[in-house]
């Protein structure tokens, strides 16, 4: 592998719409990596194999609060290793329920002792992570940085490619789909109270966005979410 520094502005989280809509289950500290390996990857470069992004513990540790350098870097460790097992698939599916597209996140990873990993991204994937897609969106690291669930950051993203239309409905499949699920809280009352209501309190006290999950129902069933995007008042982050 052989690492690359950019002079790009740092700390600009670049995706494609269709990435952000792709269903994918991370967890907290492997969403974090990957944006933040994300923010170095130039944006208006056509995607290149077999280069390896650095990212260190330091940098971890500052850009999400982590006070212990230490417990930043085993985080980081868990992180890579975790993330190379990783896949992100098509929420289409064939008529037999297989995702119709399935790609992993990572080539290859490297893990060192000085607080450092590289990570290798599938080049496929990186074509979804610069400008070269038809429809993207970006918008700042550090307007995530305090969000503490992978939930929160997945709904952050959502709202964000629609903040300049103010809302956006997601069929309640399509939400569960997106979040990969699977058969967790398939009550709704349990999906509301665990996953979605702490996601919109938490994007709404720490980010520039303000956003609200309204039940859509078709009879007293709830059908899907409407989300209300908006800025608070008062509270620039950027």
């Amino acid at each position: 592998m052989s690492t690359r520094e950019t002079g790009l502005a740092p700390r600009t989280v670049n995706q494609s719409n269709e990435l952000i809509e792709a269903a994918y289950s991370l967890t907290l500290n492997e969403k974090r990596l990957l944006l933040l390996a994300a923010t170095q990857i130039d944006p208006k470069k056509p995607p290149t194999r077999n280069v390896a992004i650095k990212v260190t513990a330091a940098d971890f540790a500052d850009t999400f609060g982590i006070t212990s350098r230490g417990h930043a870097y085993e985080a980081l460790e868990d992180a890579a290793v975790r993330l190379y097992e990783r896949s992100i698939r098509s929420i289409a599916r064939t008529k037999r329920g297989i995702p119709v597209e399935e790609r992993r996140w990572l080539t290859g990873r490297a893990v060192y002792e000085d607080g450092m990993v590289l990570l290798e991204f599938n080049e496929g994937v990186l074509h979804y992570m610069t400008m070269f897609s038809e429809q993207f969106t970006s918008y700042k690291l550090q307007q995530v940085s305090q969000l503490s669930s992978f939930y929160a950051i997945r709904f952050y993203e959502i709202a964000a490619q629609y903040k300049r239309v103010g809302e956006r409905y997601l069929p309640l499949d399509t939400l569960r789909d997106t979040l990969d699920l699977g058969d967790k809280y398939s009550n709704v009352k349990d999906l509301r109270r665990w996953v979605i209501d702490p996601a919109m309190q938490e994007i709404t006290n720490t980010s520039d966005l303000s956003v609200q999950a309204e039940p859509v129902r078709e009879g007293r069933k709830i059908v899907g979410f409407k989300l209300i995007v908006g800025q608070p008042q008062q509270r620039s982050l950027l």
